[in-house]
């Protein structure tokens, strides 16, 4: 089974090329690719006039893909994305960055809503409700600017959680073309997704646990803990709305 993840960048032929084969936004173990990585890789790449980006990947933090998606559309640069496997959840926001959007031969492409979960009173839990949707709608206006489609509509298909292959996505307009190319293997744990495709599901999954002690609340916004100790709660919920 694949397991190569990684992040890597280099420039050839005048052309910047980001290879993103990982989950979206730092883990308890600072693994995963941020919008810092990308941003470090623009600023130090030198001179080039296009980006190439080829993604493989579950997904993760709803604020590093926005990020991420920001970055690259800020950079002024034609930007062809290439979907070699996988482009789930987060990494679905990044795609929406490109010009163009390639999906290889067996490829997927997912959206759905923002999730979390929260240990508190019933206005703690009111207060991640709304939260939550602010998050999925702010998610759900980059899907729609960039499809065309209504968001009422998006919406709907993240509220099911949309698997497409390279057909469905160019009859929706969530990617430009289909290549010739063949999707690599799936290496990631998608148990977490309850419509994951069984052709790509990876069975052997090893979950990472992590001890906290101090906070008495949490949000996960895809599939990225956050922490919240109770006096900042209030706080970190409203700055999580701030895509």
């Amino acid at each position: 089974m694949n397991k190569v993840k990684f992040f890597n960048s280099a420039v050839a032929d005048n052309v910047l090329t980001m290879t993103i084969y990982d989950t979206i936004g730092a883990d308890f173990f600072s693994e995963g690719i941020t919008a810092k990585t990308v941003s470090e890789a623009i600023t130090n790449a030198g001179k080039f006039s296009s980006i190439t980006l080829r993604i493989n990947s579950p997904g993760g933090s709803a604020f590093d893909g926005t990020s991420i998606f920001n970055v690259l559309r800020a950079s002024g640069k034609t930007i062809d994305v290439i979907v070699d496997g996988m482009a789930a959840s987060a990494a679905s926001i990044i795609c929406m960055s490109g010009d163009t959007i390639t999906m290889a031969q067996g490829s997927v492409m997912m959206i759905h809503e923002a999730a979390g979960f929260c240990c508190g009173n019933a206005a703690a839990m009111a207060k991640m409700s709304d939260t939550l949707g602010i998050v999925s709608g702010s998610i759900a206006d980059i899907y729609a600017s960039r499809t065309g489609t209504p968001k009422k509509e998006i919406l709907e298909m993240m509220a099911v959680e949309t698997w497409m292959d390279p057909k469905q996505a160019l009859k929706a307009n969530f990617c430009t073309a289909v290549s010739k190319e063949k999707a690599i293997a799936n290496s990631f744990d998608l148990t977490a997704f309850k419509n994951a495709p069984a052709g790509v599901i990876v069975t052997e999954a090893t979950p990472i646990l992590a001890e906290v002690t101090e906070p008495v609340a949490a949000v996960v916004v895809e599939d990225v803990l956050i922490p919240i100790r109770s006096e900042e709660h209030t706080s970190e919920l409203q700055s999580l709305t701030n895509l």
